[in-house]
């Protein structure tokens, strides 16, 4: 077994990182390894499923965490769904930071929030995270 880790993913021609863990260990070493001085929570509150810490560095770059616990079982509709949320609100981060709070554009903003969803994805169901089935479907 793999030690826990934070993927980073290429965001092309932004100048942020975003990165994915299921992993309270090394989201806290990375916390540490960026020099953030203050406690950051793993997630939000207690009873979220899902956060995105934004972290700024050398004040040139934003650094942009989902963290997701593994407690709990979900189908893989419903994990899908945590992360396209999180992965608006990089997104969201981005239009901030980049654009003064306007989109790129409808399919620029599309493409971002499927590059984010797809990379989150595809790192958790290599790392072997459980899900529960998808129901199925039942013919009337």
């Amino acid at each position: 077994m793999s030690e826990p880790r934070i993927t980073y993913f290429e965001m092309g021609q932004w100048p942020v990182f975003v990165g994915f863990t299921t992993s309270r260990k090394a989201f806290q070493h990375e916390v540490k390894r960026l020099g953030i001085k203050e406690s950051v929570p793993f997630v939000a509150r207690a009873s979220a499923d899902a956060s995105t810490h934004f972290f700024e560095r050398a004040g040139e770059s934003t650094c942009c965490i989902v963290t997701m616990p593994k407690r709990g079982k979900r189908s893989h509709s419903q994990y899908a769904g945590l992360v396209a949320h999180e992965a608006l609100h990089v997104v969201q981060e981005m239009h901030r930071q980049f654009n003064r709070g306007e989109p790129f554009g409808d399919e620029a903003d599309a493409y971002l929030i499927q590059s984010i969803v797809q990379n989150c994805l595809q790192e958790a169901f290599d790392e072997g995270l459980k899900v529960a089935h998808e129901p199925k479907e039942t013919k009337q």
